[in-house]
């Protein structure tokens, strides 16, 4: 049997002796395949793949997608999350810490089987399961104190 050995100082042999494996294949794995992707850095711009940590000091973040609709809660596309106004915005979802349009807001459907829609333990909907009310079958129902729909 003829052992195999690798063809540089950077080259190794796997285990089963006929291939090599270079430092850079080592690296994807490790790192997770970031070495696929470059890096650019330009002033105070930098354009990477991946950015990992324990902490990031930021105002804002958004996806790369993003595109907001004037006037609107929403975007079109994409998220955006402004760290230092508290406004997050997604094609179905926002958040707004404006003054005079503080609030969430929601296209589309509110899905839940329980739980409490207010501002307070006396002033509020609540959201839940109702199995006396002249039905034969149990239904969702959302209510005020004594209303219910």
């Amino acid at each position: 049997m003829v052992k195999a050995y690798a063809k540089s100082a950077v080259d190794w042999v796997v285990s089963n002796g006929t291939t090599t494996v270079t430092a850079t294949d080592i690296m994807k794995v490790w790192v997770d395949d970031a070495t696929l992707a470059t890096t650019t850095i330009a002033g105070g711009y930098i354009k990477t793949h991946t950015i990992e940590s324990e902490h990031l000091a930021t105002d804002a973040i958004m996806s790369s997608n993003f595109v907001s609709i004037n006037g609107s809660h929403f975007s079109s596309t994409g998220s955006y999350l402004d760290l230092s106004s508290g406004n997050f915005f997604t094609p179905n979802f926002g958040v707004s810490a404006e003054a005079g349009s503080q609030g969430a807001y929601i296209n589309g459907d509110v899905v839940a089987s329980s739980g409490k829609i207010g501002s307070n333990t006396t002033n509020y909907w609540e959201i839940g399961t109702v199995y006396d009310f002249n039905a034969s079958e149990s239904a969702a129902i959302i209510g005020h104190g004594t209303s219910y729909i």
